[in-house]
């Protein structure tokens, strides 16, 4: 790469770097840190593979089959099961939960032990109307993340690691209170970046048109450097995240609280009243980037699948006043209804990706219906049923499914049943 593209592939890693990272991946790996203790490396490893390595192999897998955006992802499901598909989970990055939930998690985490009697109604005008002028901008939104808020975001996280490496909390001693392996892939899988990373490559690749990268082959090479780079950056910042936790293994206080309080008081302890700042920087960074580039995402997907009859700056004020009220009025019950689809859905993503790899030489499409629809069948059997005081007891005898990956037996069943049934 010359000068300009390694700076253009700088920039535009670093963006993907802050879409991708929002409140759960930064409260994720401190957490496993804590809670495995003097296997807080291990964890961590499979953290990155479940987290950071399938969000680089879906780049890498949409690039190789030439399919970039979610639409084309699904082809395969037929026109109405797709649209569908990719509707509700826009939706849900979208309004429904993703974006109104960085909003609510940023005020909660990062401002509110600051200003206890702020509002989270003049919180959420204050964040959104960011978050809409950044969106407005639509041809410069990568420069305005790559450039100016992930660097912030970086600075604050490295403030804090480097705060905890010279003065730790305590000792690595604690003993893993938990199946390491096993949490650390759920609570990769759990930030959903595979999500993310089939969202977030149409902007990239986007971002590289508007840059003068005309070929199409030389723009997809540059947005799969540009996710390694996103991925190295999430490795390093995981690392420093997970190493905080673990200081704090051998202190019994601190197994007891849950992901968000343990990272407050971690911030407090190295950092006292200052570190209360600090945390409310990164929360609030990480939190507005992952809104910028969703309801970014969400608007050029309902502009699209509407063929242009939509104005993108009246569907970005749509989403973003949907979003505001969403936060600050029945979030909760919003989550337990969203929460759950997406869960459901995330595997049909999943499995529609691996299969594309080899779409072109599957010619039957019924493996790509029933290969969805088995997974994502397991995945309601395990996510939502129980929400409803109903329990598969079946699933537990899958394989994998003490590690969270009972769908994939499922999926593989479903793809080969659908092989058997001959396609129209």
């Amino acid at each position: 790469m010359d000068k300009k593209q390694f700076k253009d592939v700088t920039v535009m890693g670093l963006a993907m770097f802050a879409m991708f990272f929002g409140a759960g991946n930064l409260i994720f790996p401190s957490y496993l840190g804590n809670q495995a203790g003097t296997q807080w490396m291990l964890g961590f490893v499979f953290f990155v593979a479940a987290d950071a390595g399938l969000a680089l192999l879906t780049v890498y897998c949409m690039i190789k089959t030439d399919r970039i955006s979610i639409l084309d992802v699904n082809e395969r499901l037929g026109k109405v099961v797709s649209l569908i598909v990719c509707t509700i989970v826009m939706l849900c990055t979208g309004p429904f939960f993703a974006a109104p939930r960085t909003a609510a998690t940023s005020f909660e985490m990062g401002f509110l032990p600051l200003f206890p009697s702020l509002s989270s109604w003049v919180y959420g005008a204050i964040y959104f109307a960011i978050v809409l002028l950044c969106c407005f901008r639509r041809t410069g939104i990568i420069d305005i993340i790559g450039k100016f808020m992930t660097p912030a975001l970086v600075l604050a996280i490295f403030i804090l690691v480097i705060i905890g490496i010279f003065k730790p909390i305590g000792e690595i001693v604690g003993e893993p209170q938990i199946a390491v392996i096993k949490e650390g892939i759920v609570s990769g899988y759990q930030t959903m970046d595979v999500m993310a990373a089939i969202t977030f490559v149409a902007i990239i690749l986007d971002s590289c048109r508007e840059r003068g990268y005309t070929d199409k082959k030389h723009s997809l090479s540059l947005v799969l450097k540009a996710s390694s780079v996103a991925a190295i950056s999430l490795v390093v910042v995981y690392l420093g995240l997970a190493f905080l936790g673990a200081t704090t293994s051998g202190i019994d206080a601190y197994r007891s609280y849950s992901e968000a309080e343990l990272l407050v008081t971690i911030t407090e302890d190295l950092a006292g009243s200052g570190g209360v700042i600090i945390l409310a920087v990164m929360v609030f960074l990480a939190c507005l980037t992952s809104a910028i580039g969703q309801i970014t995402l969400c608007a050029n997907y309902l502009v699209e699948t509407a063929h242009g009859k939509l104005s993108y700056r009246l569907v970005v004020i749509v989403i973003v006043i949907m979003s505001y009220f969403v936060s600050n009025v029945g979030l909760s019950t919003i989550i337990s209804v969203t929460g759950p689809a997406m869960s459901a859905l995330y595997p049909v993503l999943v499995f529609m990706l691996i299969l594309n790899v080899f779409g072109g030489k599957i010619k039957n499409s019924n493996v790509f219906k029933c290969a969805a629809l088995f997974s994502f069948l397991t995945a309601f059997c395990t996510d939502v049923l129980p929400l409803f005081g109903v329990t598969a007891s079946f699933i537990k005898v899958f394989p994998l499914y003490s590690y969270g990956l009972a769908l994939i037996l499922p999926g593989i069943l479903g793809a080969a049943v659908g092989a058997l049934i001959p396609s129209k």
